[in-house]
């Protein structure tokens, strides 16, 4: 299943204010494609801007924005069936009341301590975030659990706002790796982050957001 995002200048607004003024950029499946820039610059509001999932209080237009699935126009496609959208608060992204190995098997995951090794616990510690409830983790390993889930939808797209804040640089490494890996399977990753050096060598491209302006070269 193929996919691709066109986006042509798209804004973001609240009442009092303008978070995105312009952006423009496409990307498409088997490409991660980076979205970089200073804290308060737009790209947590881009994100969430193309998949529809803007916080209260924000409007959103653009003079283009589609995806295609399987060369046939779908529009905004249903969150979860195509798009998989990873906030950057790993506690949105859980659910409180169940294991994460429960939420993972609900999300597709066959084997669940595999797809935990992915994103860096060995082997004792994945059983032990099998077994727990996302509240007794640390915030980076909740983190790494969040995007464990999210690779385990196997959505057609994933968009992921700051997937690696809460960890280390070489565990960081391991989980841009594997959003790497998730696009080179076939899938369309677009990444929000603010390290340039350490999503450098994993992104087909990166686009700059700055003062809410992205222009795509």
């Amino acid at each position: 299943m193929t996919v691709s995002l066109r986006v042509r200048n798209l804004w973001v607004r609240s009442a009092q204010s303008t978070l995105v003024g312009s952006a423009s950029f496409a990307a498409r499946s088997g490409e991660l494609v980076a979205l970089v820039g200073a804290s308060g610059s737009g790209k947590s509001s881009v994100l969430r801007g193309v998949c529809g999932r803007l916080a209260r209080g924000l409007t959103c237009g653009a003079d283009l924005l589609e995806w295609t699935l399987e060369g046939a126009p779908a529009g905004r496609p249903l969150l979860g069936r195509v798009v998989t959208h990873l906030p950057q608060e790993a506690g949105v992204a859980l659910d409180p009341y169940r294991t994460v190995g429960a939420q993972l098997r609900a999300a597709g995951a066959r084997d669940v301590e595999a797809i935990l090794g992915v994103v860096g616990f060995d082997p004792a510690t994945a059983s032990r975030v099998e077994a727990s409830r996302p509240h007794v983790l640390s915030g980076g390993m909740a983190e790494r659990a969040a995007v464990a889930q999210a690779l385990a939808r196997n959505s057609p797209a994933l968009l992921c706002d700051e997937p690696t804040t809460g960890v280390d640089r070489p565990v960081r490494l391991l989980v841009l790796r594997a959003l790497r890996e998730h696009a080179d399977h076939g899938h369309l990753v677009v990444v929000v982050t603010h390290d340039l050096p350490a999503i450098t060598p994993f992104a087909d491209r990166i686009l700059t957001i700055v003062a809410g302006h992205l222009e795509a070269a």
